[in-house]
């Protein structure tokens, strides 16, 4: 790390990710120093800067730090953490002081301490971010979040067979005969023990798993032994008023169908025809409802309190629960990333039942069904490591664009690459293949190879600016929105006019290489734009060929409608 990468990290503050540790006027002690490594380990990792007072201003090390090097800090943080943790750590040196700074990696195979048996975690407190005693009743959610502990496997000691709920038994029958008929006509003991629902037991009734107990267990016996499950199911009006407000917390077979009950009594519909058929378009997909809410409930944290929340709002329906993503799942790669169960039992034995699949690409359906619905894509960006919040945008939705897919999806289903690339264009007019990289979460190659499909089907060409992309002319004549398609390319050239202009204006001339450059267009587009500019009379050329170059005309800098290139309406 040098000064100016110290300088930037100074700059934004104190973070769960970073920490000040002065030194100078307080001694930072071996002890200190590896408690706040835990702190750290314990959350996301990050950096310590020793040397640095609370406020950003670096004060430089003390007398004993000073006359360490990086090897002797990196041993003494090994033997002082358990499990030891390996620590980069590097000197900067600055007008006022050195600063050393320990890069620390997040702990992912189980939950650190020091030596001396001091546990501590990242958290925001009330004035800022700190680090917190990190007691073991919050160690089964740190574990369940990196994947090594399955709550849903635990034993509920207590429960017998007498605690389930006769309702959720009948749909767990019900539900089980299309995979296993013979085993759904077990006795509920031998039936549970079989899909590991119950533990087996020789000496009196046996006790459910947690994943038993939430999929038929009576909601008195929830209420006993797993009070953190709920689900809270809210309308809100446009005032922010709360029209609705019910909490629901029996077995998950039986709250899944309350909910879809509530849920399909407000979601209305609107219709679109196409041809001789009316298509019907509910304010929010069902399936993608249905799917986001398995997924809260599989995915939820249930050794936290507080209840899965499904909001109805004017604009956008919400679907929140406890936890975050599993271990190695972000925002950043939500869409590619292999499935991760944070309760493998659960989400087990509702594969067995058919309500969740193998392939765990419910997300797909998610956001594929929300498109094809003619709206903005889902949106997971308000989550954090304490939630998982799924946002389903809502409002009017595009039914020619709607019916644009339909018609195409008759010759060929679009795959989630594809229909996200339409539904972007159809929003934003231009997108860079850079852009459907971001978006898709996907390689260079495998964007590229998204945006040839759609060009080879007539539905995208290249821009005129390099390396973006827009609708064809021909599906905005289908959207019926051809004029929006004349008045892009229109005010794209309005715009590489004012682009060369005010380059001219700037240095007194302008090559081609350097209008196809400034433009982010091809060496012929650029050719082709002078020529016009020429004929405009805003520019004129000087000497010929390679020596060619272009300065102001008789009608430089006047507005477009002067020399006919207002966009056409």
């Amino acid at each position: 790390m040098d000064s100016s990468e110290l300088t930037d990290i100074l700059d934004r503050g104190e973070s769960l990710t970073i920490e000040f540790k002065a030194d100078r006027h307080l001694a930072l002690t071996d002890d200190d120093l590896a408690e706040v490594v835990v702190c750290l380990a314990n959350g996301e990792g990050g950096l310590i800067l020793g040397g640095v007072e609370d406020n950003g201003k670096v004060t430089g090390l003390g007398a004993k730090r000073a006359r360490e090097d990086s090897a002797q800090i990196t041993a003494m943080l090994f033997n002082k953490t358990e499990p030891p943790q390996s620590c980069r750590v590097d000197r900067v040196a600055t007008s006022d002081g050195d600063v050393i700074v320990v890069s620390v990696a997040k702990a992912t195979r189980g939950i650190v301490a020091t030596s001396g048996g001091k546990c501590v975690h990242r958290v925001m407190g009330t004035k800022g971010p700190e680090c917190k005693p990190f007691p073991p009743s919050q160690h089964v959610s740190r574990l369940t979040d990196l994947n090594l502990l399955d709550y849903s496997a635990h034993i509920v000691q207590g429960t017998t067979i007498a605690d389930v709920d006769p309702v959720a038994m009948g749909r767990l029958r019900s539900l089980l005969r299309a995979s296993d008929a013979a085993l759904a006509e077990q006795g509920d003991g031998e039936l549970l023990q079989s899909l590991q629902l119950a533990a087996w037991s020789a000496d009196g009734p046996p006790p459910l798993y947690v994943a038993g107990l939430l999929l038929v267990g009576s909601e008195e016996a929830i209420r006993r032994y797993l009070p953190t499950h709920q689900v809270a199911f809210q309308v809100i009006d446009a005032d922010s008023r709360v029209v609705r407000n019910e909490f629901l917390g029996g077995p998950l077979l039986v709250v899944l169908d309350q909910m879809e009950t509530r849920f399909d009594a407000l979601n209305n519909e609107a219709e679109v025809e196409i041809g001789m058929v009316r298509i019907g378009i509910p304010d929010y997909p069902r399936s993608s409802f249905r799917e986001g809410l398995l997924n809260a409930l599989v995915h939820r944290d249930y050794s936290r309190l507080g209840p899965i929340h499904v909001q109805m709002l004017s604009d956008h329906l919400l679907i929140a629960n406890p936890g975050g993503f599993p271990a190695g799942v972000t925002l950043e790669n939500l869409l590619v990333h292999e499935p991760v169960a944070r309760n493998p039992r659960l989400a087990e034995t509702l594969l067995r039942l058919g309500l969740v699949e193998r392939a765990g690409r419910g997300i797909d359906r998610i956001y594929l069904n929300q498109l094809r619905s003619g709206r903005p894509a889902p949106d997971y960006s308000e989550s954090t490591s304490d939630a998982v919040r799924l946002r389903l945008p809502g409002g009017a939705p595009s039914l020619q664009f709607v019916k644009f897919v339909v018609e195409e999806e008759r010759k060929s289903q679009f795959t989630l690459g594809e229909m996200l690339v339409l539904n972007a264009l159809h929003e934003q007019r231009r997108i860079t293949s850079a852009d459907a990289q971001r978006m898709l979460q996907v390689s260079p190659a495998v964007a590229s190879g998204v945006l040839r499909r759609l060009t080879e089907r007539g539905l995208v060409r290249r821009a005129a600016a390099r390396g973006a992309y827009a609708l064809t002319a021909s599906v905005y004549r289908g959207l019926n929105a051809a004029a929006e398609y004349v008045r892009g390319k229109d005010y794209e050239k309005i715009q590489q006019v004012a682009m060369v202009e005010e380059y001219v204006s700037a240095h007194g001339r302008i090559v081609r290489s350097q209008v196809a450059e400034l433009c982010r267009i091809s060496s012929g587009e650029a050719k082709r734009l002078l020529v016009a500019m020429c004929k405009a009379e805003r520019l004129e050329v000087v000497g010929a060929r390679r020596q060619a170059y272009y300065r102001a005309g008789s009608a430089f800098g006047l507005g477009a409608k002067k020399i006919g290139l207002e966009p056409k309406h």
